[in-house]
């Protein structure tokens, strides 16, 4: 189901409306986890990097909620207020805390907490429930829904094909980047790539590293770069790492440090950025394996977990429920944080031991732990739509 006309989706428009006053509550509804997450970043920003940012898992069946306490996720966003400063209380899959909690939650939008937002990651929202209305009275609503590689319905046959939220989402993306590209380009790269939202983020930041202080991106580039021998040599070397090889995994890496990273006709060369480049592509396939291992852990069947998160292309398949089988979701959640963590010291410059180093150490440090006792079983199945484009308006 495509958006409609009117919502507020994470972009431009959100920063500017944030930019005004965070209100106490965002709900980021819908499908497409990535926008969602690009959304509680924008959130972040817009409190300043000062704001202390705490995260809850939602529980989502009878097992996990009888271990899970609303109380902590309302004590987390009243605490801030003790201490000072601003809060961020986020909850992800938070659709049944919502639902129990929807008396608790009445009672805090009716009188919120200074200083604190809690941002809470849903799939649907019942627009006739009280803390729905109470949410469109004082707080904000983010559509984060599937983006369409065509125009909505209401303009087909009035538009060009280009002017789509994909394209339009792919052009405000490489704004982020310091780039500029016309939705006619856009569009052609998402044709190439499909709504696979954490790819196109990953072959645009590939592309600016590429452009250096070149400005526009224009066709040429993105047939150049999109699926070219760089980004297919980033994916290599993520998947080594996945096996849990760290003896192949860093020979892959010295190999990369020493050669390069072959885009087009220019090889990017600077450690730095080749460990950018490549920790940015890493850390979308262990969110990935996070979130498809906690649903396996939570009890969701096998082909439930593959059709959410799993590879659309059956070749790809095998591998990722062998990396499934060799991380458990607590081993994932650890790694995510190390990579957040080096991503920081490099942008900082806090990096003493330079960048090489530093990966080199989270590698080895990765693939050191041991495999969950639980593997995950061979099942058939994965994501439809190939890559041959976004998913069309039905």
């Amino acid at each position: 189901m495509g958006r409609t006309r009117g919502e507020l989706i994470p972009g431009p428009e959100l920063d500017a409306i944030l930019r005004r006053g965070v209100p106490p509550i965002v709900a980021l509804v819908g499908e497409e986890d990535f926008l969602k997450e690009d959304a509680l970043r924008q959130v972040r920003r817009a409190m300043g990097d000062s704001a202390e940012v705490e995260t809850f898992d939602g529980p989502r069946n009878d097992t996990e909620a009888s271990a899970f306490d609303p109380a902590r996720v309302f004590d987390g966003l009243r605490t801030g207020s003790l201490f000072g400063g601003q809060r961020i209380v986020a909850v992800r899959t938070a659709d049944r805390f919502v639902k129990e909690s929807a008396k608790s939650l009445g009672r805090l939008l009716e009188q919120p907490v200074r200083d604190a937002c809690l941002v809470v990651f849903l799939k649907r929202m019942d627009g006739r429930t009280k803390v729905a209305r109470l949410i469109a009275k004082v707080g904000m609503k983010v559509t984060c829904g599937r983006l369409y590689d065509r125009p909505p319905p209401w303009l087909i046959g009035k538009t060009p094909e280009h002017e789509n939220d994909l394209a339009k989402w792919t052009q405000a993306r490489a704004q982020r980047a310091g780039k500029r590209m016309s939705l006619p380009v856009a569009h052609g790269l998402a044709q190439q790539t499909g709504n696979d939202l954490g790819r196109i983020a990953g072959i645009l930041e590939s592309i600016a590293v590429y452009l250096g202080d070149r400005k526009e991106i224009d066709a040429e580039v993105v047939s150049e770069l999109a699926g070219g021998s760089g980004e297919q040599a980033i994916f290599r070397l993520c998947d080594e790492i996945l096996e849990r090889n760290p003896a192949k995994a860093l020979r892959t890496l010295e190999t990369t440090y020493r050669s390069g990273l072959g885009m087009g006709g220019k090889p990017v060369r600077d450690p730095q950025s080749i460990t950018l480049i490549t920790l940015g592509q890493l850390s979308k396939k262990i969110r990935n394996l996070y979130r498809a291992r906690r649903a396996f852990e939570g009890g969701e069947p096998p082909a439930q977990v593959m059709e959410r998160y799993g590879p659309p292309t059956p070749a790809f398949q095998p591998v990722f429920v062998a990396q499934l089988s060799k991380f458990d979701s607590a081993a994932l959640r650890r790694a995510i944080s190390s990579l957040r963590k080096i991503e920081t010291a490099l942008k900082s410059g806090g990096d003493a031991e330079g960048p090489a180093l530093l990966f080199e150490t989270f590698v080895v440090a990765l693939c050191a732990g041991r495999p969950p006792g639980r593997p995950f079983p061979a099942v058939s199945g994965g994501r439809g739509g190939g890559r041959g484009g976004g998913r069309k308006w039905g």
